[in-house]
């Protein structure tokens, strides 16, 4: 993360929990990596920190209309 945050903009699209569980049919597809016997609440919980460390850039998401989110990234770069 020190690498990226360096070399690169980061952008954390911050969304609720509910909002992204809602997207993720399953979880083992997804490719998500996990430790132990952690589920999807408790990845969300440990990394959400982290991201929000790291990010040069934060975008609030109420929504995931795409085109949304497109706008407000152009906008902010």
């Amino acid at each position: 993360m020190e690498f990226l945050k360096k070399n690169s903009r980061i952008i954390f699209l911050n969304a609720s929990f509910e909002s992204i569980k809602n997207r993720v049919i399953d979880l083992e597809d997804w490719g998500i990596v996990k430790f132990n016997s952690d589920n999807f609440k408790d990845i969300f919980k440990k990394r959400l920190p982290l991201y929000k460390k790291y990010a040069n850039i934060i975008i609030e998401i109420k929504n995931f209309d795409i085109n949304d989110i497109v706008e407000k990234i152009i906008k902010i770069l």
